[in-house]
């Protein structure tokens, strides 16, 4: 009895796969063989219609990824326009290399201790960096950094002696001074 039963079992899985598969490809040919009892294999031909969605999810595939890598590519570009970006502490630091470099005997000044020298950066926003540097003169010279070129432009105002601040002929790219 048990045996007949598994036998009714299996074969009333083997029709309810048949059924459930034909309602799904209505229209399509389809082939059922039974090999073994309570296996059932279904042979279904590749109709022109299926290629064709088979191709379309293709360009779509193709579409989808071609769009994750312009934004990555745009990402990446974001990514090397803000580290190029000067920071405050390149723009310091390079304004000191060029005082030093423009006077020498200022290393001798500032090591020395005698006169106060001093640099410092006064303002700074996402297009400029302005480097304040106090001279052992008294003279207050402001250095105008765009952020995104590194174009420098100096301006120089002298307490008692200047009645404001006035630029100077002086220009150059705080970014030839990096780590000089």
């Amino acid at each position: 009895m048990k045996r007949m039963f598994c036998c009714v079992v299996t074969g009333i899985l083997s029709f309810s796969v048949l059924v459930g598969c034909g309602s799904k490809n209505a229209g399509a040919k389809e082939e059922a063989k039974i090999e073994d009892p309570g296996t059932v294999v279904i042979e279904q031909p590749v109709s022109e219609k299926d290629t064709v969605v088979e191709e379309e999810t293709a360009v779509l595939d193709t579409t989808t990824e071609d769009q994750e890598l312009a934004v990555l590519e745009t990402t990446e570009d974001q990514d090397l326009a803000v580290s190029e970006t000067i920071t405050d502490e390149q723009a310091l630091a390079a304004i000191q290399n060029y005082c030093y470099i423009s006077n020498p005997s200022l290393v001798d000044i500032v090591n020395e201790g005698q006169y106060a020298v001093s640099w410092e950066v006064s303002s700074s926003d996402e297009n400029e960096i302005v480097v304040l540097y106090i001279s052992y003169t008294g003279a207050q010279v402001r250095y105008y950094i765009d952020r995104n070129t590194g174009d420098t432009y100096v301006t120089e105002f002298v307490p008692g002696i200047l009645d404001e601040e006035e630029q100077t002929d002086e220009r150059f790219n705080v970014k030839d001074y990096f780590d000089q």
